[in-house]
């Protein structure tokens, strides 16, 4: 038994010990309400119809307040509409 133990101990002098534990490095915090409203936003302001843009000016007016311009400054063209039905948040990072 000493025997064993003595090469044992030999064996962890030479060979350098157990590899230490080194922490995961943590993935950065996600903020899901953040994504939310800027997907939601997103969705909104690229949305409109020319032959009613107040419609648009409606919607953005649940993400803005009174200081920016009504539609959050888009101009909603005469003719024509668009529709976004689906975002996706790709990438966040912190500021």
């Amino acid at each position: 038994m000493v025997a064993v133990l003595s090469l044992a101990g030999l064996h962890t002098v030479l060979g350098g010990g157990p590899e230490p534990v080194r922490p995961r490095e943590a993935e950065p915090a996600r903020d899901l309400a953040a994504e939310s409203f800027a997907e939601a936003f997103t969705r909104a302001y690229l949305t409109w119809d020319g032959a009613h843009p107040e419609r648009h000016d409606n919607r953005m007016a649940a993400f803005t307040s009174e200081a920016l311009e009504p539609g959050a400054g888009l101009s909603v063209p005469a003719r024509g509409a668009q529709e976004v039905s689906w975002t996706a948040a790709v990438r966040d990072e912190a500021v």
